[in-house]
């Protein structure tokens, strides 16, 4: 069973977040009225629906008695209608020593209601982001009551996809830098790749002795437990993880391979630093045993996911660093033209941001990947933005 280290253990025979098992299972079943995998099933909190014909297309479930999912993913305007009587936010000031308000509704929190039985962040919980039952898919994270889209350590959102800026030629080291017949070497637009880089792959300048996805040869991707050594596919996982079988696992929290490979825990039981109990120590969010102070997908709370650019720490989702977590993502607001200063700080086109401010590059200067250049002279930039002279040498605007 494969385990993302986000702090998450799972009770046996319980799949935790982001394993195999979930991803290929589709729908989930309901118990007590809650999806098993929260993000790949849907149901409607009271009212048991969870039915083994769900289907999403175009964001919509087709199955007798299921509803819209976050309007975020299917282009409907406006805000999503919960359903009836699922949002309850609490004004009473008395408590019946039940943890129930005097009106029957839960008694939460601030900044949380009543969702489901249960007290939540609206802002930040995958099951109800923005109100009760508005569940984000696999592919997103509750920020700021909305669902984003959520990409790995070292994309970016660019037209509403993850991709390499590094590596994209479309979209090479800004959203907005399109090389054209050129190639992306390391975020910048070049005409042939250079040495450190010297494959072109589909438009990216890579090592093929190196590279994850072009590993020997282009487009020869390594496996989710394999890292590219001199252009050979060989067993190895990032930071801590193990490799077991064909997967990386935590073996601290994995059930499967709690302690070591191949040592599964008995029914009904935790793994909890590489040891099997009964118990849980920590905080159960519906099958899982979690710390929710590093928890990515239960950060503070259950079912508050991070991006995958964010770590938990102390119950907070943070960036790395002297980045800034805007969105989903974690932006140098120093240089990123998209969040200049600040989040959402888009400088617009023509302009650069250098140093956290936006500027408008003076004649005879021109913005060129997020710099003021003279394209008479600029050696990457020659006569206009991404044409590199290589060998050559830039004189008033062309190689020669």
């Amino acid at each position: 069973m494969a385990f993302d280290p986000r702090g998450d253990v799972a009770r046996a025979g319980r799949p935790a977040p982001d394993s195999g098992a979930y991803a290929a299972r589709r729908p989930s079943s309901c118990r007590k009225r809650r999806c098993l995998r929260p993000r790949t099933g849907y149901c409607a909190g009271r009212v048991e629906i969870c039915s083994k014909t769900l289907q999403l297309t175009a964001g919509l479930l087709l199955a007798a008695g299921c509803r819209m999912v976050n309007p975020a993913f299917d282009g409907a305007e406006g805000s999503a209608t919960s359903v009836a009587g699922s949002s309850e936010v609490d004004t009473s000031t008395t408590d019946d020593g039940t943890g129930m308000a005097s009106t029957g509704a839960l008694a939460c929190g601030e900044g949380q209601v009543s969702c489901d039985g249960a007290c939540v962040r609206t802002d930040r919980n995958l099951l109800h982001c923005g109100d009760c039952f508005q569940q984000c898919t696999m592919t997103s994270v509750c920020v700021a009551s909305e669902c984003v889209l959520d990409c790995p350590i070292g994309e970016t959102i660019c037209d509403g996809l993850c991709t390499n800026v590094l590596e994209d030629a479309t979209h090479c080291g800004d959203c907005s830098n399109d090389c054209g017949e050129g190639l992306c070497a390391q975020g910048d637009c070049v005409a042939s790749c250079p040495a450190e880089l010297p494959d072109a792959c589909d438009g990216a300048c890579v090592d093929v002795q190196t590279s994850a996805n072009h590993c020997g040869e282009c487009n020869n991707p390594c496996g989710p437990a394999e890292v590219c050594t001199a252009g050979m596919c060989t067993p190895g996982c990032p930071g801590t993880l193990e490799v077991c079988g064909d997967t990386c696992v935590d073996t601290t929290r994995d059930l499967t391979h709690c302690g070591d490979c191949n040592n599964p825990c008995g029914a009904d039981e935790f793994c909890v630093q590489g040891v099997c109990s009964s118990e849980c120590p920590l905080t159960v969010c519906g099958e899982l045993c979690v710390d929710t102070e590093i928890s990515r997908t239960n950060c503070g709370g259950c079912d508050q996911g991070c991006s995958g650019q964010q770590e938990c720490v102390a119950s907070e989702c943070s960036c790395n660093g002297d980045l800034t977590a805007c969105g989903s993502q974690c932006v140098d607001t120093q240089t990123d033209r998209k969040h200049c200063g600040e989040c959402d700080n888009d400088c617009g086109p023509g302009n650069a941001c250098l140093d956290g401010n936006c500027e408008t590059c003076e004649a005879p200067l021109e913005v060129c990947n997020n710099a003021c250049v003279d394209t008479q002279t600029s050696q990457q930039h020659c006569g206009e933005c991404s044409n590199n002279c290589g060998p050559l040498t830039c004189v008033k605007g062309d190689c020669v």
